[in-house]
């Protein structure tokens, strides 16, 4: 669905962010991949579903924008607005 650059282009303590386009054009978007390393755990998918719930209710011109998530591949992969610097 989307072409991921291989360099990250920032990194937090949560997950590693990439420069993305999705596959059939558009604007860059910036993806966040984060890490399941255990799913059974509720505190990390709890910090997790408040981080996503937190940027779908930030809705302003001084934040980035959330696009949408899914799981795949054991991560939990975060789209969202890129902001050039």
């Amino acid at each position: 669905v989307y072409d991921i650059s291989t360099k990250p282009i920032g990194q937090g303590c949560t997950g590693t962010i990439y420069l993305g386009r999705p596959k059939k054009g558009g604007t860059k978007v910036a993806i966040k991949k984060l890490r399941l390393t255990d799913p059974s755990s509720g505190i990390v998918q709890s910090a997790l579903q408040n981080e996503i719930a937190m940027m779908k209710m930030c809705t302003h011109s001084c934040t980035v924008e959330y696009l949408k998530s899914f799981l795949f591949d054991k991560h939990l992969w975060v789209i969202m607005e890129h902001m050039d610097a």
